[in-house]
């Protein structure tokens, strides 16, 4: 669905002969929803195709990765846009994602809506990879392609972190409590309340992070290590699809919810898992999700519940983190 782009007479000839790029690589072309760092939005393209190299066998060293942002991105940053920014923006992609693209191959990715340079012959090449958009439609992926991800990001872990990983039990249970910026949209504004009850609950050991703090490998290391996740809804919540299945995640909503946000409070509840992001996340990856209500939450002049801060029910939260050490010692971390 690309527009085509005529070749100047030496390019063409180069074609001709297979002189450009004949050394037997093969082309990925992989379908990106946006351009912007958000590792939700970014788990849809992720997963799928870590898992396609896995399954397919393919090394680094073969693919030339070829990334082409959907829809008329590409016309509208133009339009909108100078060349400094165009640039800047793919630079800071790269940044972000540095971690996914080297796991996928160890040649720089191209842009195909923002291509310049010469043209590139390839001996063959593969569009796209299997679905995951879990609240849209049936995905194709499935808590197996979830699986071939995390290995694949493990692998890319230096040899401790990997090993440490490969080898732990669930004894005790590691609860990792995701944290916002303070005052920003739903931060947790009693945090520090719930830390020093989950202190004294036996068989766990608890942690408040930032996830905007670590590097991307570095979050993805920490909730691989984790069987427990707890966090307000947003998109540090998507990481649940690093830890090993069958983990439990906890996800905080503001209070006065609207009537067409689905939060309802009990383990993997069919409600939960089929019309809400995160418990549907949850199900396709192997996890145990449950979604609890704020006490109040703090109103702000665009009354959006996504703007608000949350002050977590925390005899609430206590009780089912307790609950967790049971329902996470069902599945061990190897499974």
């Amino acid at each position: 669905d690309r527009k085509a782009r005529a070749l100047d007479a030496e390019s063409w000839s180069a074609l001709q002969s297979a002189s450009l790029g004949s050394s037997g690589q093969m082309l990925f072309l992989l379908p990106v929803g946006t351009p912007y760092p958000n590792v939700w939005h970014a788990l849809h393209w992720w997963v799928p195709a870590l898992s396609t190299k896995r399954l397919r066998g393919w090394s680094q060293d073969m693919l030339q990765l070829g990334v082409v942002f959907e829809g008329n991105f590409a016309e509208q940053l133009r339009w909108h846009s100078g060349l400094a920014e165009e640039q800047a923006l793919l630079e800071r992609f790269v940044q972000f994602h540095k971690p996914v693209l080297s796991a996928l191959s160890s040649n720089p990715p191209t842009f195909l809506d923002f291509a310049l340079g010469e043209p590139s012959c390839f001996k063959s090449g593969v569009r796209g990879f299997p679905s995951f958009r879990y609240d849209l439609h049936a995905p194709q992926a499935t808590v197996r392609e979830v699986g071939f991800f995390r290995a694949e990001l493990v692998g890319a872990l230096d040899p401790v972190q990997a090993s440490a990983i490969g080898h732990r039990s669930r004894a005790p249970v590691q609860v990792l409590v995701i944290q916002r910026q303070p005052e920003q949209a739903r931060w947790i504004s009693n945090l520090g309340r719930l830390m020093r009850a989950l202190r004294q609950v036996p068989g766990i050991v608890s942690r408040a992070q930032r996830m905007e703090s670590l590097p991307l490998l570095g979050q993805f290391a920490l909730m691989a290590a984790s069987d427990v996740l707890v966090g307000a809804h947003g998109a540090g919540l998507a990481w649940l699809a690093a830890m090993p299945q069958g983990s439990a995640v906890v996800e905080a909503m503001p209070a006065n919810l609207p009537g067409y946000i689905v939060c309802v409070d009990g383990w993997d509840h069919p409600r939960n898992l089929r019309d809400s992001i995160y418990g549907g996340l949850s199900c396709l990856c192997g996890q145990h999700h449950i979604c609890l209500g704020s006490n109040t939450s703090q109103r702000y002049a665009v009354d959006n519940f996504r703007e608000r801060a949350v002050e977590l029910p925390v005899g609430r939260v206590v009780r089912r983190i307790r609950e967790t050490v049971d329902i996470v010692a069902e599945t061990p971390v190897d499974s």
